[in-house]
């Protein structure tokens, strides 16, 4: 099947401001392995996806340093993970559809991954987990908040959130991202 432009109606400001201070790199899916562990954000069938970086087979004579999104013959590989919404863990998935291939049309953006020193010694760490960083965690959790629904919070609560963090709402985002992994 072809790529389709989801619709996002209203939230379309919302997707702006997650992304409106997001430097170039986020938002550009690598055409080549990048030389480190690097996750990637994936949106299919309704679902949000966050995984690492396992494989990068662009189109036949393809040699940007970048897949484009409307490219429908290129593929990428992700070893799917979850992620703990508090502390910003990534665990690799270890059922059988762990490993998917995506196209270039299903990529959100990129995440930043560093290694879990938490993590035993005789972990192979080159397959996780990993943790995000600050900014990753805040754009998954405002992600899925556009995605699946917000909760009501009290306008104590907002107001609070939205002192703290410099009149941006990530901090109140977070916490409800944070209860959604709790339930």
């Amino acid at each position: 099947g072809a790529c389709h432009k989801p619709s996002v109606g209203g939230g379309g400001a919302a997707l702006h401001e997650l992304f409106v201070e997001v430097g170039e790199s986020l938002n550009v899916l690598p055409s080549v392995m990048p030389s480190g562990s690097r996750g990637a954000i994936v949106f299919l069938d309704g679902k949000l996806l966050l995984g690492v970086i396992r494989h990068v087979n662009p189109k036949p004579g393809w040699a940007a340093s970048f897949l484009h999104r409307r490219d429908a013959s290129s593929r990428f590989a992700l070893h799917l993970c979850e992620v703990d919404p508090d502390t910003g863990c990534t665990r690799p998935r270890t059922d059988a559809h762990a490993m998917q291939w995506f196209r270039p049309c299903d990529f959100v953006c990129t995440a930043t991954l560093r290694q879990d020193l938490n993590s035993p010694a005789e972990m192979n760490h080159s397959a996780g987990p990993f943790m995000l960083d600050a900014e990753s965690l805040e754009r998954w959790c405002e992600m899925r908040t556009l995605v699946y629904g917000d909760v009501q919070r009290s306008p104590v609560t907002a107001t609070h959130a939205t002192a703290r963090n410099g009149g941006r709402s990530g901090g109140r985002r977070r916490g409800w991202c944070r209860q959604q992994a709790r339930m």
